[in-house]
């Protein structure tokens, strides 16, 4: 994605990253967060805050079972995958408003949207940002970052069968099927996946890490 834009010969325009980490408002210790010490993502928790990918909502607080809102969930994607636009070359510098309706060019996620939007994340031009994402949104979005940041191998995989399937949404089958073999999750102990609840911080803490740790094991060529 990013070589096609390269080779348009556009002219170079140099993009920050603006987005905060998993929308933390302050920064702690993550030993200190009081309420994860229960939480069963308390390791991977305070392993990605070491990475410096999030943060607590308080300075004592994490918020583990707080539903995870697209600005937060965009933005934890892109910084956790690294993906950037500095090497993207533009006639004119992208805005959050050019593809999104409801993202302002001030909000502090603006960024990361439009990054989603030049790696082809497919979020939907109307979506609210401060709205929560199903389990199947955070899913796709979590896997096409995964994949766009790696170059991953096409894989041919035989499908989960799920007993809630009739669910899904056609377009996420593919990517949540995906993350099944990649390891970032797992049906439940029904083989349900539950794809319309909302995914809590907690929840997606440990979907990335996963990711990372895959990405880990199985480096690009």
């Amino acid at each position: 994605m990013t070589n096609r834009l390269i080779r348009s010969g556009l002219s170079f325009v140099a993009a920050s990253l603006l987005a905060l980490p998993l929308a933390g408002l302050s920064s702690a210790d993550a030993a200190s967060f009081r309420d994860i010490s229960d939480s069963s993502a308390k390791t991977q928790i305070e392993a990605l805050y070491q990475k410096g990918l999030i943060k607590g909502v308080t300075s004592s607080e994490f918020q583990p079972n707080q539903q995870l809102t697209a600005a937060q969930g965009i933005s934890l994607i892109v910084q956790s995958f690294n993906l950037n636009l500095d090497a993207v070359r533009f006639i004119k510098a992208p805005k959050a408003s050019d593809y999104f309706a409801k993202v302002k060019d001030s909000d502090w996620s603006a960024q990361a949207f439009v990054i989603a939007q030049i790696f082809d994340f497919d979020v939907p031009s109307d979506i609210d940002p401060g709205a929560a994402l199903t389990k199947e949104q955070f899913t796709y979005y979590l896997v096409k970052g995964m994949e766009r940041s790696s170059g991953l191998p096409l894989i041919n995989i035989k499908p989960v069968e799920l007993k809630d399937d009739a669910k899904i949404t056609a377009v996420y089958q593919g990517a949540i099927q995906r993350s099944f073999h990649y390891g970032i999750q797992s049906p439940g102990a029904d083989n349900s996946f539950h794809p319309q609840d909302p995914v809590t911080r907690a929840e997606a803490a440990v979907m990335v890490y996963n990711a990372l740790e895959y990405l880990k094991s199985h480096p690009a060529p």
